[in-house]
């Protein structure tokens, strides 16, 4: 946890907890003091104390809603930033996953030909969708740098698998993919390693 987060949040209960005791310590006190009173009290003087007494139970028991009211806000922010957070973890699970089927299909294709029109009849642009929904998650609401480092990761290899393979097909020459397959399997692989330590950080 965050010092100075934890530094408010135990200031925060010492007040209250101040407060508290002394409201109920008055409490005690005046209760006391009228009943140990020798000097009798007149109808509305009783009348008085006892509305004093009302209003510290009033005060208390505000705090005490105050309290819970922010509690629970509390707990319902952190409930729906875990919800986000895993929500964006399965979307770059799938897009991980388009690279996992571009190295299968580069791995079991022999012919370039048929690699080629792969990519450019149905992966390219799932391929490219997949990383604009990745350029558009917040990196900073992952859950900590070590996730945003391992995401940036991600990101930056998928970015130059694309590269490359925009460069070769799009080239007005035939192409020759087989000389870029060892880097395309290095970006592939980058990408596998960073989901492989970005996943043990999600399980936390």
């Amino acid at each position: 946890m965050d010092l100075k987060k934890l530094a408010a949040e135990i200031i925060t209960f010492a007040i209250k907890t101040a407060v508290g005791c002394f409201l109920i310590g008055l409490t005690v006190w005046l209760v006391l003091w009228t009943l140990l009173s020798p000097t009798k009290l007149t109808g509305s003087e009783v009348a008085g104390w006892v509305q004093a007494i009302g209003s510290i139970g009033a005060i208390i028991g505000a705090l005490a809603v105050a309290n819970w009211q922010h509690r629970k806000q509390q707990s319902n922010l952190a409930a729906q930033q875990v919800e986000r957070q895993r929500a964006m973890h399965g979307v770059i699970g799938e897009v991980v996953e388009h690279v996992k089927c571009l190295k299968e299909t580069m791995d079991s294709s022999q012919d370039e030909a048929k690699f080629r029109e792969y990519w450019d009849v149905g992966l390219e642009g799932t391929y490219n969708a997949a990383l604009q929904t990745l350029n558009a998650l917040p990196a900073h609401e992952l859950g900590g740098p070590e996730r945003a480092v391992q995401f940036m990761a991600i990101v930056g290899a998928m970015s130059k698998i694309c590269v490359l393979l925009e460069r070769d097909t799009q080239s007005g020459n035939p192409p020759e993919l087989k000389p870029i397959y060892p880097q395309l399997a290095y970006h592939a692989n980058q990408v596998a390693f960073s989901w492989g330590k970005f996943m043990p950080l999600s399980a936390r």
